[in-house]
């Protein structure tokens, strides 16, 4: 099934690798950062969808005024930062074909949503980590018959949620970029 090649790209698809420190980062370099994740809950059902109990990936952070950006290597997820609260957040959305549609059947698409919320350590342009959550939930498309993946035993239910406890320390700083 598409599903088992399919599951580390969708929970693991947050953190990639990149070139130098300016690369494809709109605003304000804040630095590169190491983000260590410990599973919270998973009701998806214990290593679904490839998830790992520990997880540790490397990402980049940018700001424009408020606007903070998520940069993973692969793309650019926008977001805020709030300087008054020290919350950063971001929610992004993205639809994966799981099973394509032959008939009789429907097939089998998802719609993962992605949200981060933390509570930053320093302000304006100097942020030196960050603690808080990283979730993805997961909910078949209207139209989709995924119900194979619940019966099947590769999810407890769907929808479902996997959610993590994150913290960044930063690796690299905006004065130590080219």
């Amino acid at each position: 099934m598409s599903w088992v090649r399919l599951a580390p790209l969708l929970v693991l698809a947050t953190a990639c690798e990149w070139g130098e420190p300016r690369e494809d980062v709109p605003g304000d370099y804040l630095g590169d950062f190491s983000v260590t994740a410990e599973l919270l809950e998973s009701t998806c059902g214990a290593g679904a969808l490839g998830a790992p109990d520990h997880w540790e990936f490397d990402i980049r952070l940018s700001r424009q005024g408020r606007e903070l950006y998520w940069v993973n290597g692969r793309e650019v997820i926008p977001g805020t930062i709030d300087d008054a609260t020290g919350l950063l957040s971001f929610d992004t959305r993205v639809e994966v074909e799981i099973e394509p549609a032959e008939p009789p059947r429907t097939g089998c698409s998802v719609n993962r949503f992605d949200s981060a919320r933390a509570t930053v350590d320093g302000k304006d342009l100097d942020i030196r980590g960050f603690e808080g959550t990283l979730a993805y939930e997961y909910a078949p498309t209207e139209q989709s018959d995924c119900l194979e993946l619940v019966l099947g035993g590769t999810l407890a239910q769907l929808p479902c949620q996997i959610s993590y406890d994150m913290s960044g320390a930063r690796t690299r700083s905006p004065d130590s970029a080219p």
